[in-house]
């Protein structure tokens, strides 16, 4: 993916890591361990993404994906 997100309206966002909000800026795999697999968190889909029609897809397989 590229390093930052261009919307169908023109607003081009900067790019975030996942969990951004909830590890440090350079994560261990002990800190990773913590919040994917004891925490149970999952990355957060923008609700832009179900708008669009391209990018609508791959929300609905994400979603998918993250809680199968």
């Amino acid at each position: 993916m590229a390093a930052c997100s261009v919307l169908p309206v023109g607003i081009v966002e900067e790019y975030k890591p996942p969990f951004h909000d909830a590890v440090p800026s350079d994560p261990s795999f002990e800190d990773m361990k913590k919040v994917v697999c004891v925490d149970q968190q999952r990355p957060n889909i923008p609700n832009r993404w179900f708008s669009d029609p391209v990018s609508h897809v791959q929300a609905i397989r994400s979603v998918q994906r993250l809680h199968a």
